[in-house]
Formats: structure tokens, C-alpha cells, sequence
């Protein structure tokens, strides 16, 4: 039997990496009494995850290196009846840096928390000749610092807590990145979103930011080896990764009324088998009434209202296609929830388009002057927001949907050669 043992797990990724890495059959198991649950079963491998990484350490016989370095496990391997301890973070964490970290041991570095996730991040980079390293924490600890006594100092920044996972998505430690100007790169060991607000926060200032998910996967790949006693294909890690993020995330579509939108979101989600999702559709169904028809009543404030509260709830979604209004995109903190877990798809739509259009039943939209001053309005937000751009300048909608698909992967493999050019920043 083999599973990840831990106190909340609904949230987790690890069942869907480790089936990903071999057939298996992989358990969420969520206890208050770990040590109970492990007695009681017969299994041959866990991974244990937060809180319990340090609660099991003295239950086991025999510890790796690495678990007598940190006082950290998040693997016990059951061999006739004793039980083995491995901190494969540490390692995880060590091909991280050597993948992304930029080529210099002097870099100076921060991490953000003090837990189990601090103490085996600490002791990967001090393995590897960091030597300039200031752990912050909320309650810091003798040698540590108070987060709020984060300087400018620091060319990279480790997030080595929880803060910011699924469901709490808005919350971050650092809210502001523009005065830390000597920073370079900000890492999140947080996976779920897959761009934190940490993240998007750092990238605002213009700062590369790196998720979670590579060291999550490269610790489960470890982890399964020590389950089945065998080694892995190199590649596998890029494959898992790659495999993991287009059978989670969401694709959302932003453009103007009458480019295509919600008929291409509905064939593309039917092609990909995933959810399709409506905003305008939903908030019809909430409303009781047409978009046009609410706005008529109640006026465009009330909708906007309506529409932000629908989006940030359908951004929590997963394997969705999302069509949105064209105007959730003027809405910062509904785009931002939508981009932590999807690709924004805008689907550009050409002037000469326009005047095929039958303009009716649209607020404020009523020609086709009225829709090139809303795409001269709106643009740089369709612009600043868009993973993957399609320019629409026909109606062959098969056409646009083989372009989305192409681009989607691209974006994919993106995502991992985003690593590589961390490390060459």
C-alpha cells in the first residue's frame, strides 16, 4: 500500500504525480494520530507531508542522511517491519537549484519560514557551498529574523511556507517586491495554484518567479524510487511536469463581445475533454435575467459586482475552459485569481471581422465604431493579461482551435524552459 499521509490533503497533487510516474495504486490518507494510522496499516511506502514531517522521525529504525541532518522525513519505506526515513526534498530541492539557481555561490539568499520545508531547503543549499542565507519567520527563532525585517539585500528569495495554498490564494507574504531591487529570483515551494499571488507579485516588479510544482515532482520521483527500489529516466521529471499542469490547469478566454469566446471555448473544451464554464452564462443563472437585461435594471455597477464574486469562484475550477465577459478583463483582482491557475487565451479579433457582425442585444455595443472604441479601450488589458495570443481574422473556427492547441503546448513546454532561463537571468 503506498500513499502520502498528512492532516488536510484535498488540495494535494501528490495522487496524480506518483499514478503519473508508474501504475499504482496511490491513497490520500488525512489523520490526526499519524503514528496510529501507520501502525495500523500495512503499507510499504508513504510520503508524509506538513504537519507531520517531523512527528514520525523518532517512530522510524533506520534514517538517511538527510533525516538525521534536518530532523525531517517525508518518506518511510516499510522492509520487513522496520521503517526507513528519507528527506527527499533535500535532494529535490538540490537538482531545483542546480536547474534554475543562477551560477553563483555567493548569492545571497532569504527564506521566508522556519518549519520542517526551511530546514531541509537550509541544509540542500549549505550541501551545495550557499553560505549566505537569513531564515525570517513570524515567531523567529535564535540566528533567525522577523519576516518584517526583510531587506533589499537578497538576490534570491525562498517562500518556504504555506501561505498562499489553495483555498487561501490571495494571501502572501510579501506584497510589494518594488523596493527589493537587488532580487533576481523568488521561488514558491507552494504548488496549488500554480502562480501564487507571491509570484505574480514578484513578476509585477519585474522579478522571475519560479512555483513549487518542479520540486513536488522531483521529490515524488525520488520518493517512488526508494518505494520500488529502481532508478528513473532522467526525462521523467520533465514528463510528469509538463503532464501534471495540462491535466490541471484552466484555459480562460478574454476578448471583445463577438470574437468568439464562448463557441470556441465550448468546441475546444469538447476536443481536450474538459469542463466548459460560462461566466456571462452564470451570472444569467444567478441573476434570473439576460446580462443585457440586468444591466438595463440594475445598471453596469451591479454587474460587475456579480461577475467579479462568479469569476474568483470559477478560477478555483480545474481541467476548465473558461469564457469570460469581455469586461472582466478591466477587473485587476478577477484576472489575477483567473491567472493563478489557467492560460489566458485572447482571441484578438480583426477590424475587418467587424463588419460582418449583427450588432443586437449587447449593452453599449451597438456598432461597429462603438466596438473599435472598446477595443482601443480595452486592449492594453487583453495585452498585459494573455499567455497565448490568437488573431481572429476569419470565421474558420477549426482554424483558430489547431492554433490554440499548438500555442497551449507551446505554453506548456514553456512553463519548463521558464527553469532554464532563470538560471541564465
Amino acid at each position: 500500500m503506498y500513499g502520502l499521509l498528512g492532516k488536510s490533503l484535498k488540495h494535494s497533487f501528490s495522487k496524480p504525480i506518483h499514478e503519473a510516474i508508474r501504475p499504482m495504486e496511490y491513497w490520500l490518507m488525512e489523520t490526526e494520530n499519524p503514528a496510529l494510522t501507520l501502525i495500523s496499516m500495512r503499507f510499504t511506502g508513504v510520503n508524509v507531508t506538513h504537519p507531520y514531517k517531523r512527528a514520525l522521525v523518532d517512530a522510524c529504525a533506520i534514517k538517511d542522511a538527510n533525516v538525521k541532518a534536518t530532523g525531517v522525513l517525508n518518506t518511510i519505506v516499510n522492509e520487513n517491519g522496520l521503517w526507513h526515513a528519507y528527506n527527499t526534498d533535500v535532494n529535490a530541492f538540490q537538482s531545483l537549484v542546480q536547474k534554475a539557481f543562477p551560477h553563483d555561490l555567493k548569492s545571497s539568499i532569504g527564506i521566508l519560514g522556519n518549519g520542517a520545508t526551511m530546514a531541509s531547503i537550509h541544509y540542500a543549499l549549505t550541501a551545495l557551498g550557499y553560505t549566505d542565507i537569513t531564515v525570517y519567520a513570524r515567531n523567529p527563532k535564535a540566528g533567525e529574523r522577523p519576516i518584517d525585517a526583510l531587506d533589499n539585500s537578497h538576490t534570491i528569495l525562498i517562500n518556504a511556507t504555506p501561505v498562499g495554498t489553495t483555498p487561501d490564494c490571495e494571501a502572501t507574504l510579501v506584497e510589494d517586491f518594488t523596493p527589493h531591487t537587488a532580487l533576481k529570483l523568488v521561488v514558491d515551494v507552494v504548488y496549488n495554484p500554480i502562480k501564487t499571488r507571491f509570484m505574480q507579485r514578484a513578476e509585477e516588479a519585474g522579478i522571475r518567479a519560479i512555483g513549487g510544482l518542479y520540486m513536488l515532482v522531483a521529490q515524488a520521483i525520488e520518493s517512488n524510487q526508494r518505494f520500488f527500489k529502481t532508478t528513473y529516466d532522467p526525462n521523467l521529471t520533465e514528463q510528469v511536469y509538463t503532464s501534471i499542469l495540462k491535466n490541471t490547469l484552466n484555459i480562460a478566454f478574454i476578448g471583445l463581445p463577438f470574437s468568439g469566446k464562448s463557441h470556441l471555448g465550448r468546441m475546444l473544451a469538447e476536443r481536450l475533454s474538459m469542463v466548459f464554464v460560462d461566466i456571462d452564462k452564470q451570472v444569467e443563472k444567478a441573476v434570473g435575467s439576460s446580462v443585457e437585461s440586468f444591466i438595463e435594471t440594475e445598471g453596469i455597477d451591479a454587474f460587475r459586482a456579480i461577475e467579479h464574486t462568479i469569476a474568483k469562484k470559477t478560477a478555483k475550477a480545474r481541467h476548465t475552459v473558461i469564457a469570460t465577459g469581455g469586461g472582466l478583463v478591466e477587473n485587476n483582482e478577477a484576472m489575477k485569481a483567473l491567472k493563478q491557475h489557467a492560460c489566458v487565451v485572447f482571441i484578438d479579433l480583426a477590424d475587418s471581422l467587424m463588419d460582418g457582425i449583427r450588432f443586437h442585444s449587447r449593452p453599449h455595443v451597438k456598432t461597429k465604431d462603438d466596438l473599435l472604441r472598446l477595443k482601443a479601450k480595452r486592449q492594453p488589458h487583453y495585452e498585459r493579461f494573455a499567455d497565448i495570443t490568437i488573431m481572429k481574422s476569419s470565421q474558420d473556427a477549426d482554424k483558430a482551435l489547431a492554433e490554440i492547441e499548438v500555442k497551449f503546448h507551446a505554453y506548456l513546454n514553456h512553463q519548463w524552459s521558464q527553469l532554464e532561463l532563470a538560471r541564465d537571468a
